[in-house]
């Protein structure tokens, strides 16, 4: 399997089911927990397979199947400090899940995956205002995961990643994807600021391959104060991926 860079279009119905129950560690910010995950692909339609090319997806699913499943249980560890979930200024959020995938429970083949999100927020000053807000994913597959489960830009666990990229534009085994963004207070009563963002992702292609290209993406962005109690911004975000044109994305949250 090759890293995707060319667009392939595809089209599919998708039915998900993600729930982790944490229980608390008592005296510490940390929590255990145990998941079921499920996620059912059916109607799928490769736009330049149906047209006789061979895509990373019939190179990847010999046959061109038009449905998957993969269902599993996961063991979880969650470290939680921050100060707002919604937008956090202070603290440490670190968030592991090991996932297995057997036959026995619906998958279409016996597999894993181990995911790891970190997300730390220092002030830079340090006695001001601004923050650096710092994030880190890595995702691994074992064994033959169905393709649309494969680690994918922007199929992090919220969508959230990779701002410049289309959602699914690079896909590949195993992902690393880093984000740096620093964010400015530009009012003294907080209701405008703005950020700007960098980020970096590197990919895997066919297994036990070395991680290739780097893919870079970052921009700039406005924050408009919607409700202060809770700390939610409206977001408008400006941002760029290698080769991709500039895209607006909007949010009613922090993207991390």
């Amino acid at each position: 399997m090759h890293l995707v860079y060319s667009a392939y279009p595809m089209d599919f119905g998708l039915y998900r089911f993600y729930e982790t129950v944490y229980r608390g560690v008592r005296g510490s910010p940390f929590f255990v927990g145990f998941g079921y995950h499920f996620s059912n692909y059916q109607d799928i339609v490769d736009t330049r397979a149906d047209q006789g090319e061979e895509t990373p997806y019939t190179v990847y699913h010999p046959g061109y199947p038009r449905h998957t499943r993969a269902s599993g249980l996961s063991a979880n560890v969650l470290y939680e400090t921050r100060d707002n979930t919604i937008n956090a200024t202070r603290g440490l959020h670190w968030d592991a899940s090991l996932r297995g995938y057997p036959e026995v429970l619906g998958s279409d083949s016996n597999w894993q995956a181990l995911l790891s999100d970190l997300r730390v927020y220092p002030h830079v000053p340090g006695d001001g205002r601004n923050v650096l807000a710092l994030w880190n994913t890595m995702w691994f597959t074992f064994g033959h995961a169905p393709y649309l489960d494969l680690p994918a830009i922007g199929w992090d666990t919220y969508g959230r990643g990779g701002r410049g990229y289309i959602q699914g534009r690079i896909r590949g085994r195993n992902q690393i994807y880093t984000e740096a963004e620093y964010r400015v207070t530009l009012s003294r009563s907080g209701l405008w600021g703005m950020v700007g963002f960098a980020s970096v992702m590197a990919t895997t292609g066919a297994a036990g391959s070395a991680f290739e290209q780097a893919d870079p993406g970052g921009g700039v962005g406005l924050r408009v104060k919607f409700n202060k109690r809770t700390a939610t911004n409206l977001a408008i975000d400006l941002a760029w991926g290698e080769g991709q044109p500039g895209r607006f994305f909007f949010g009613m949250q922090e993207v991390f």
